[in-house]
């Protein structure tokens, strides 16, 4: 995510700072004015992507879920997985699908607001 943001500070104008300094604005003036408001479209998507990479986790509880107590490390994804593929016990495909299919829509959710509020299809300098 931080190269995310090094890109967004690359992309930000000197000329904004400039006239920042011209007008009198000091380094936190600059930072809060200038920095935050170009960077809120980079924050929004580290967040998108942060939310998706959390339904999605699995490889962590896949490793320590058997340590957890009463099940308190399982995601969504785990669930798929542990649905589908239970080891000695019947699979249950079904309930499989139904995670997996619930999994996909909160994702498509997600993109969909953030799709939304980045304002795509406009100039997003604005």
């Amino acid at each position: 995510f931080m190269i995310l943001y090094l890109a967004g500070l690359q992309g930000i104008p000197k000329v904004l700072y400039e006239a920042a300094e011209v007008d009198g604005a000091k380094g936190w003036q600059k930072f809060w004015y200038i920095t935050i408001p170009q960077l809120k479209h980079i924050t929004f998507l580290v967040v998108t992507l942060g939310l998706i990479g959390t339904l999605q986790m699995f490889d962590q509880v896949k490793i320590i879920g058997s340590q957890a107590p009463l099940e308190s490390t399982i995601t969504l994804a785990y669930y798929v997985y542990d649905s589908a593929f239970p080891g000695a016990s019947a699979p249950k495909v079904g309930m499989a699908s139904a995670a997996a299919v619930i999994l996909a829509l909160l994702t498509l959710t997600i993109v969909l607001i953030q799709k939304k509020f980045s304002g795509e299809g406009r100039d997003l300098r604005d």
